[in-house]
């Protein structure tokens, strides 16, 4: 789908949210392949925790997937090709039903 996009890890998160639950939808085996560079908005009088944009568009999505017990075939995955996301250890994150449910 190119690597286009340009702006919040939330709205990522929603879009990756809205592509799995059209999977689930399709007969057909899918994948996407997205990429682009997600920014995040923190509030700076407040310690922000530990994490970073792969993480945030994960949870968003996978709070905002139609995920059943029944969709083992759904994995959602984002992560930094630098090898660090934020100021954690991981370089993204994964959800998957069993994740969520």
């Amino acid at each position: 789908m190119g690597s286009s996009f340009d702006g919040e890890s939330k709205k990522f998160g929603f879009l990756l949210a809205r592509l799995a639950n059209e999977i689930k939808t399709s007969s057909k085996s899918s994948v996407f392949i997205l990429g682009g560079e997600k920014t995040i908005k923190l509030n700076r009088r407040r310690k922000n925790g530990v994490g970073g944009r792969n993480q945030e568009a994960i949870l968003v999505a996978a709070l905002n997937s139609n995920f059943s017990k029944d969709d083992d075939d759904v994995t959602i995955v984002s992560m930094g090709t630098d090898g660090i996301d934020g100021n954690s250890k991981a370089a993204g994150a994964f959800a998957t039903p069993k994740t969520v449910i």
